[in-house]
């Protein structure tokens, strides 16, 4: 046997060192910070009353978003004038003439990145119909009114050529038996959209009855076209065959799998050849898999039922994502509190909690591999609404429910919460302090990205710097970037603690800095509380801003960006929670510009006035330049 010499060994061991340290650079080059997302819409793409960026697809080199409209609005008034968290900030109409004043009309829009210009491409055509409709003090005879075809367009897929559009009529399908239905668009070029003829052929299982509500799970698979009922209507998974602008549906599953307690079917997507589905479920969520081969309704098993060990608390499988050989899925409960998690499976139908409570189940005891809770720590945390894969990583979007729930007055808040009368003094940290500083520092959507799955990293705690936007709707992975549409639906924006947020849905797109910053300069970065339309009029003027650190959590050195319209002295300093001052970073005079990279964001190396690393836990900085100041908050972890 030849022996190996020490030399050969240690070159063995700088090759491996070598191939490593390219590997990792290559992967952490490839993801996105804070710093590299820049909103390219904003305002509801110039109107508010887009409450969401529903649906989004990248299509023939162009990104396409579906709105839907006054989402608030039209929930407050099918559920009799009750605002939605008991928010008392959102209006409600009071009859259905002042609810269709809004213009309720979903809209598409079609945005070219190469030249950063936004165009309607298509808006909801209107149908009369005399009715006397459930809102809040109905007409006392029935009248004619001109009702939108599509309240909001709810999923896109690109199948066969072709971008398909599921709408959500008005009402969510309470309306099909007077001529509100549930529909898909199709168009080839962006131009023309053509209304499809559906055809539901019940082949193979008897017809239940019921209806689709609307389509927010659109798949396209092995050439078909497959998707179900949301809520509310029949609980099947139906694949599509089309025919020119027919599409004729037939049943790919039994009814509910068999579990009528699945009443809803919230997302599916494909990985090696299965079809994956995500159930509505009010005694926990269940995942279904099935190759669709052979005969149908072909053969389903359940991979997580129950909510995966958390029965009633989650009820929705809300989203599912493939990445890296494994499915993820995406928990939903819009109560706060409840904490939904991340759950993936393997291969084998072996599932693991990835974010969550540990739970006991069949396949024994599960404890979250990344260590975090559900929710990722959020007690405001009620969807996993989004996730997607871009470049290697896997992007992960909570919705935030603190701009539904803290934007009421104390009364209000003490009956949403049953904590009784409280004394004038803890009214007044409340409504002075603390809810302030959770509004400033919490609101808005988390981003979270890891790129194995079980170490994950905060890309921003504040949807962007806009407390508004509680939720990240859509994320979609293009040539370009990675697009983010989010859920915005405060038309009356800066609804409370004096914010400079905007109402309406936004749209980011994140791209390595270098690459922003390379084609696009500095002032081209949108300032919230500008009236941004389409792109080609959303140049702006800086204004003052404190970004979020990063990485955050820090051990223990940490970034803090920021942007000047200005020149002035800056300074930073750091409290700890109970208001004591640690250290003030003086940056001396500064020129107007934008300070994000690491060479030119503000550092803190985690220590004190006297140099000692001070302990792990929540601390707050204060950007303050001139007469301007603003507070955010970081976490140090050891």
């Amino acid at each position: 046997m030849k022996k190996v010499s020490s030399k050969s060994i240690l070159k063995i061991l700088l090759l491996t060192l070598l191939f490593t340290v390219i590997t990792y650079s290559q992967v952490y080059s490839r993801s996105l910070y804070f710093s590299d997302f820049k909103r390219i819409a904003g305002n509801g793409i110039g109107d508010s009353g887009n409450s969401y960026g529903w649906s989004s697809a990248w299509f023939n080199g162009k990104f396409y978003v579906g709105t839907c409209r006054h989402i608030f609005e039209l929930s407050g008034a099918i559920s009799q004038g009750q605002s939605p968290g008991g928010n008392n900030k959102v209006i409600i109409p009071e009859t259905f003439q002042e609810l269709l004043a809004l213009d309720l009309r979903a809209e598409v829009w079609e945005y070219t990145p190469s030249t950063k210009q936004w165009r309607l491409a298509y808006k909801s055509e209107t149908i009369d119909l005399e009715i006397g409709p459930p809102f809040i003090n109905p007409p006392d005879n029935p009248e004619v009114f001109a009702l939108p075809l599509d309240h909001g367009y709810r999923d896109m897929v690109v199948h066969d050529g072709a971008l398909y559009i599921g709408n959500s009529p008005l009402g969510f399908g309470g309306f099909t038996e007077i001529g509100l239905a549930a529909r898909i668009l199709r168009t080839t070029d962006g131009i023309t959209f053509t209304p499809m003829e559906i055809i539901f052929d019940w082949d193979v299982i008897p017809d239940p009855g019921g209806y689709i509500s609307s389509y927010r799970a659109l798949v396209s698979h092995n050439g078909k076209l497959y998707t179900a009922s949301a809520e509310g209507g029949v609980p099947v998974i139906f694949e599509g065959t089309v025919a020119g602008d027919t599409i004729t549906f037939r049943p790919a599953s039994e009814v509910a799998f068999g579990n009528l307690d699945n009443v809803g079917i919230f997302d599916m997507a494909v990985l090696r050849n299965y079809l994956y589905v995500g159930t509505f479920n009010f005694n926990g969520y269940e995942v279904w898999r099935a190759k669709t081969t052979g005969v149908r309704p072909y053969q389903w098993e359940p991979i997580i039922t129950g909510g995966a060990g958390r029965g009633q608390q989650i009820p929705l499988g809300m989203t599912l994502q493939p990445f890296k050989g494994k499915m993820y899925v995406g928990e939903g409960n819009p109560a706060p509190g409840t904490y939904p998690g991340v759950t993936r499976i393997w291969p084998n139908g072996y599932w693991q909690v990835v974010c969550g409570d540990k739970v006991d189940t069949d396949q024994g005891r599960k404890w979250p591999i990344s260590g975090k809770e559900g929710g990722f720590g959020n007690l405001f945390a009620g969807y996993v609404w989004a996730m997607e894969e871009h470049e290697g990583w896997l992007y992960v979007a909570v919705l935030d429910s603190t701009s539904v729930y803290l934007p009421m007055d104390i009364a209000a808040l003490q009956q949403l919460i049953d904590i009784g009368e409280l004394p004038p003094v803890i009214i007044e940290l409340l409504e002075n302090y603390l809810m302030p500083s959770i509004w400033a520092n919490q609101g808005g959507f988390d981003l979270w990205k890891s790129w194995n799955g079980w170490k994950w990293y905060q890309v921003t705690q504040t949807g962007f710097g806009n407390p508004l936007n509680y939720g990240a709707r859509t994320m979609v992975s293009s040539p370009v970037g990675l697009f983010i549409t989010t859920g915005n639906p405060f038309t009356q924006g800066d609804l409370e603690f004096g914010t400079d947020s905007d109402g309406g849905t936004e749209v980011w797109l994140g791209r390595p800095y270098f690459r922003i910053f390379m084609e696009d300069p500095p002032d081209l970065i949108p300032a919230h509380g500008s009236k941004a339309a389409p792109a080609a009029q959303t140049k702006t003027t800086l204004e003052f801003a404190a970004l979020d650190s990063y990485p955050n959590p820090a051990n223990p050195e940490v970034w803090i960006p920021y942007q000047l319209p200005q020149a002035g002295e800056v300074s930073i300093d750091i409290h700890s929670v109970n208001g004591q001052l640690i250290k003030t970073i003086k940056l001396g005079s500064q020129e107007p510009g934008v300070y994000v990279t690491k060479d030119k964001a503000a550092r803190w190396d985690g220590t004190n006035e006297t140099g000692e690393r001070v302990a792990s836990g929540v601390y707050f900085y204060t950007l303050k330049a001139g007469e301007f100041a603003a507070t955010k908050k970081i976490t140090i972890a050891k």
